[in-house]
């Protein structure tokens, strides 16, 4: 649920060396003439047990399932997203090269009127790329036309939504947009 647990991967890989480190200290003090002779059991044990795990996956999808879903045509030309909805940000590295994404919909640093990154939002939509301007959500969730609106952009009916497969079982959904009439 949450991206921060991240920072603690390096702790749990510093683990292993200080159970290994920690282990061949003990062994030291409790035979230092014998130290190889008796440190042989516990590298065959830690040998087996490194054989015999696996990576955790966090309850997602597992280390030898990769996540490489197939791009729809629709969406195989660069073009302009807008993220109306998290976490679907991750979808972004497998679409063509030089399109656009803006997250819209972040809670904690919300996108300021008249701002920076309002302002090249704005210019991004203003200078379409060939492959038109979309909308990213999860699918079967009501989409935040709210957002879309603020730019002067709606769904466009006349044209159907694609499907993404999502990493973690949740389709992503991408909606065409046109500029609104108003």
């Amino acid at each position: 649920m949450f991206a921060i647990h991240r920072y603690a991967v390096g702790l749990e890989l510093l683990s292993a060396p200080l159970i290994v480190l920690l282990l061949s200290k003990l062994i030291e003090m409790l035979n230092p003439r014998k130290g190889l002779a008796t440190a042989l059991p516990f590298v065959i044990l830690t040998f087996a047990i490194a054989a015999w795990s696996q990576p955790a996956d966090w309850f997602r999808r597992p280390w030898s399932a990769p996540y490489q879903p197939q791009l729809p045509h629709a969406l195989r030309q660069p073009a302009t997203y807008l993220l109306v909805e998290k976490p679907i940000g991750y979808v972004i590295p497998i679409l063509p090269m030089e399109s656009r994404a803006y997250q819209l919909s972040d809670i904690v640093m919300p996108i300021v009127p008249g701002g920076v990154l309002d302002d090249r939002i704005r210019w991004g939509l203003s200078h379409p790329l060939a492959g038109g301007v979309w909308a990213l959500h999860l699918k079967n969730s009501q989409i935040r036309q709210d957002l879309i609106h603020l730019y002067g952009w709606e769904i466009d009916p006349a044209r159907a939504c694609e499907s993404i497969s999502g990493a973690d079982g949740v389709d992503i959904e991408a909606c065409p947009l046109r500029q609104s009439a108003a």
